[in-house]
């Protein structure tokens, strides 16, 4: 094997496990709605869209929604592991809340950050936009990157 077919090897295995190109993958909008895993959800029945989450993948998770839905999203939170946070410098969110936390050990700012993530949730309602299908989406785009 060269040199040069072991680089596009390893070049195709990186975008594959790109979250970027795997949340993009399984979530897609027009003007009406959005449709993320085959599931269609039309904007006029949410009072406004949030982003929750957490993980390895979430910073990036997070900059490919808002740069699909851009001003639809309302606000957002994300907690991802601090040494993410090195990445974070190069990660320019507007509406989303990139939230540093330990890992692999939990600590204090983990438990903020999943405080702050519940509370939010909470207070979506609901016509909030947070809805149980957008954790199962999460998973599914996080195993397509793997």
């Amino acid at each position: 094997m060269s040199l040069t077919h072991a680089r596009q090897i390893f070049r195709a295995a990186l975008a594959a496990a790109d979250p970027v190109r795997a949340v993009l993958d399984h979530v897609q909008c027009d003007e009406r709605a959005l449709v993320a895993d085959g599931q269609r959800y039309a904007f006029a029945d949410f009072d406004r869209i949030r982003v929750l989450g957490a993980g390895k993948a979430g910073a990036r998770m997070a900059l490919a929604l808002e740069r699909l839905l851009s001003r639809r999203i309302s606000d957002g939170w994300v907690n991802v592991p601090g040494p993410t946070a090195i990445q974070l410098r190069r990660i320019h969110l507007r509406r989303i809340h990139l939230h540093p936390a330990g890992h692999p050990v939990p600590d204090e700012r983990g438990v903020e950050g999943a405080r702050r993530i519940a509370q939010m949730a909470r207070e979506s309602g609901p016509r909030g936009g947070t809805h149980s299908k957008s954790a199962r989406l999460g998973r599914r785009a996080d195993q397509h990157a793997r």
